[in-house]
């Protein structure tokens, strides 16, 4: 009997300790599945986390740019004016004979159309632009705008406006009666602003100049 026992006891040890190897190795096996898992899902979090905080991102830029007022532009744009085609470089009065006209710049895609542009008005011959430094040449038909031009004199008054309908004003200085031929007239001045107004006389045979500069 005691045999027995004593058989039936090392068989007993021996299985429980092949049981809780058993259990060990499962355990081990379980612990190794777990950080297995785990391993797969450090980077499925990762890249969850990186979409998500692009996404975040995202929407935050798209909340920035829905809250950015526009800002309006202040400066005012000139619109331009055209009359019979040619465009509207500025105004000149003279309120002794009635004057109140547009000068036109008869220059339309480089080609210059100034008999034509005549037709509509008072028209840039020559020089450089209204109201500044140089001499700014403008010409009419002496029985349309300046068909009382003749009747100016040294000392009147002439307001010539820009673009723009900033106004300046122009003392007449001298009063001449050159040839066609003659352009000495349109001699650009390097110290004031100055205006030259040119209109037929005679039958076309001279030029009536009337030249004026600013105050």
């Amino acid at each position: 009997m005691g045999k027995r026992y004593s058989d039936g006891g090392v068989n007993d040890r021996i299985n429980f300790e092949s049981i809780n190897t058993v259990k060990d190795a499962s355990l081990g096996v379980k612990h190794n599945i777990k950080i297995i898992l785990l391993l797969l899902l450090i980077p499925v979090i990762g890249l969850g986390t990186y979409f998500g905080y692009k996404t975040s991102l995202k929407h935050q830029n798209n909340n920035n740019h829905a809250v950015i007022p526009a800002v309006a532009d202040t400066e005012e744009e000139t619109e331009e004016e055209f009359i019979g085609g040619y465009k509207v470089l500025g105004n000149v009065k003279i309120e002794k004979i009635n004057l109140d006209a547009k000068i036109l710049n008869p220059v339309v895609n480089d080609v210059n159309c100034t008999d034509d542009a005549l037709r509509y008005g008072v028209v840039k011959l020559y020089g450089d632009k209204i109201n500044e430094i140089g001499n700014f040449c403008m010409m009419a038909h002496d029985t349309n705008e300046f068909v009382n031009l003749d009747e100016v004199i040294v000392g009147d008054n002439i307001v010539v406006a820009d673009e723009k309908g900033e106004e300046m004003n122009y003392t007449v200085t001298e009063i001449m009666h050159v040839s066609p031929e003659d352009l000495t007239v349109l001699l650009s001045n390097e110290y004031e602003a100055e205006i030259t107004l040119i209109t037929c006389e005679e039958g076309a045979t001279t030029r009536l100049v009337v030249k004026a500069v600013n105050n």
